[in-house]
C-alpha cells in the first residue's frame, strides 16, 4: 500500500510538472510534500543495520567463528569492548594480563552481551568465543518465557541446565520440545524435581 501511494503522488507531480492546470494552493503543496516525505522509505542507520546482521550471521551460524571474528573487527573499528572480549577469548596462550582483562570485560558488561538472557539466566554465566555459551536458565513465570522464550541470543548456548532443581526424567530428548526454538544446545541437564511445577 505505501509503495502504491507513493507511485501516486509520483505520477501526481509528475504529471503537474507536465500540464498547465492551476498552481496548487499552500495548503495543498504543503500536504502534498508532507505525504511524499512519509512516504520515503524508512532507513535505519548504517550502524544499526551492520550490527544487526552482523549478530544475525551469528546466530544463524554459530559454530562459524569466522562471522564471530568480522562482528569483533567491526567492533573494535568503533571502540566497542565486546571486540576487545571476543578477540581475548579466541587467543590460545593468553598472558595473566590478559587473562585478568578478559574477566574485567565480562564482570563490567557481560549482562549486556547477555542482552534478553540476562533477566532469564543465572549469574554463573560461561562465555565461549565471545558470546555466552553455558548458562542456567530460569523462568519464573509465564512473563519471561514470552519476554526472552524466542531470544535469539539463544543460538549460542551449548550446555544449558534448567535452574529449577530438575524434573523426574534426564531425558534430554523429552525437554527439547519446551526450549527456545533459536537454542541448540549439546548439553541439557535438567535435574530431579517435580515434572509438573518445571512445566508449570
Amino acid at each position: 500500500m505505501q509503495v502504491q501511494l507513493r507511485r501516486a503522488v509520483e505520477a501526481v507531480t509528475a504529471t503537474r510538472a507536465r500540464s498547465p492546470v492551476a498552481p496548487l494552493s499552500k495548503p495543498e503543496a504543503k500536504a502534498l510534500d508532507q505525504l511524499s516525505a512519509l512516504l520515503k522509505p524508512q532507513k535505519k542507520s548504517a550502524t544499526q543495520n551492520d550490527a544487526a546482521s552482523l549478530l544475525a550471521a551469528i546466530y544463524a551460524n554459530p559454530d562459524d567463528d569466522a562471522a564471530r571474528l568480522v562482528y569483533a573487527d567491526w567492533c573494535l573499528e568503533r571502540q566497542d569492548p565486546h571486540g576487545e572480549f571476543i578477540t581475548l577469548q579466541f587467543k590460545a596462550d593468553k598472558s595473566k594480563a590478559e587473562s585478568k582483562r578478559e574477566a574485567e570485560l565480562q564482570k563490567k558488561h557481560g549482562a549486556t552481551w547477555l542482552g534478553a538472557l540476562a533477566k532469564v539466566t543465572l549469574k554463573d554465566v560461561t562465555f565461549r568465543r565471545g558470546f555466552p555459551s553455558k548458562v542456567v536458565a530460569r523462568f519464573k513465570g509465564q512473563r519471561d518465557v514470552e519476554q526472552a522464550g524466542d531470544a535469539p541470543q539463544w543460538a549460542t548456548i551449548e550446555d544449558l541446565s534448567w535452574s529449577l532443581p530438575g524434573a523426574w526424567s534426564n531425558d534430554e530428548a523429552r525437554w527439547l520440545e519446551y526450549l527456545p526454538k533459536h537454542a541448540r544446545p549439546r548439553t541439557l541437564t535438567v535435574h530431579r524435581h517435580s515434572f509438573a511445577q518445571l512445566l508449570e
